[in-house]
């Protein structure tokens, strides 16, 4: 893993067509990462992703806008300085789960 110094990482997936809802991709995460949905709003989802002995967690947020999914990933704790790229890690799974999700949408 590599080391890094970014303690928060966005990143935006860009889809023409969007087909599924929040529902579907809050079920799919919750099912393949084992995360604890910790708020819920109109087109967001926020994860709390439990400690580890890598990390002492961090917050993932999905939001969903016209055209656009951002993805965002942040350590829990404040002070931390190095997250031992979990972010972007976080960030990256997340990235697999909603193309794959996008993609089984554009097939049907």
């Amino acid at each position: 893993m590599a080391l890094s110094y970014e303690t928060t990482i966005v990143k935006n997936i860009d889809v023409e067509t969007w087909e599924e809802t929040i529902d579907t991709i809050a079920q799919r995460l919750e099912q393949t990462m084992g995360w604890r949905l910790a708020d819920r709003g109109l087109g967001m989802l926020e994860y709390k992703v439990p400690l580890t002995m890598r990390s002492w967690g961090e917050r993932v947020r999905i939001t969903i806008e016209e055209g656009s999914i951002r993805i965002e990933s942040w350590c829990s704790f404040p002070t931390q300085v190095i997250d031992w790229g979990k972010n972007r890690q976080n960030v990256h799974l997340i990235r697999l789960q909603v193309k794959r999700i996008v993609s089984n949408s554009l097939e049907r």
